[in-house]
């Protein structure tokens, strides 16, 4: 049974910005020493820092995060099912929740309390937002993805909310 998220059925949408979670994904973190490249290699080609490559978001120099279009139980199963040595895979769908920033004023909304994102399409990093570790992903110059712990999903939604009211956007 899935878990329901706490966000589940939030939306806030002005002319120039909307917040919703994102349902298209679900996750899966792979970590190792020295990631082997076979690994990766049934992905496509991995992520380099501070990117996302397809479906591989590059976390750190031995973390991965794997962008699962399907049900992450299979695809899981399918990795545990041969093991890398120094390496594991472990769904983390449960733990995280994605919310899309979408429209004109994403980078505004988003600059307004970080510079370090880079406005990029394939940008990525985890780093601290709204003083909450969030992996964001640059989708486009007007999309955003924002990844953040379950716990924390409801209060980041309400930070996000309320800091797009007091801009105006």
């Amino acid at each position: 049974m899935k878990a329901t998220s706490p966000i589940e059925a939030r939306r806030y949408s002005r002319e120039t910005i909307s917040l919703a979670e994102s349902r298209e994904h679900g996750f899966i973190q792979v970590k190792g020493r020295n990631l082997p490249e076979d690994a990766l290699q049934m992905f496509g080609k991995d992520a380099a820092p501070l990117t996302f490559e397809d479906r591989i978001v590059w976390i750190g120099p031995n973390e991965r995060l794997l962008l699962d279009d399907g049900e992450s139980s299979e695809l899981l199963a399918t990795l545990q099912a041969s093991p890398l040595p120094g390496c594991y895979f472990r769904s983390a769908s449960s733990g995280l929740i994605a919310i899309q920033i979408q429209g004109e004023s994403t980078r505004r909304l988003i600059e307004n309390e970080t510079s370090a994102v880079q406005f990029t399409p394939g940008f990525a990093a985890r780093l601290r937002f709204a003083d909450l570790a969030v992996i964001i992903l640059v989708r486009s110059q007007n999309e955003v993805l924002c990844i953040v712990e379950r716990s924390a999903a409801s209060w980041l939604f309400d930070w996000l909310e309320n800091r797009a009211d007091t801009l105006g956007l």
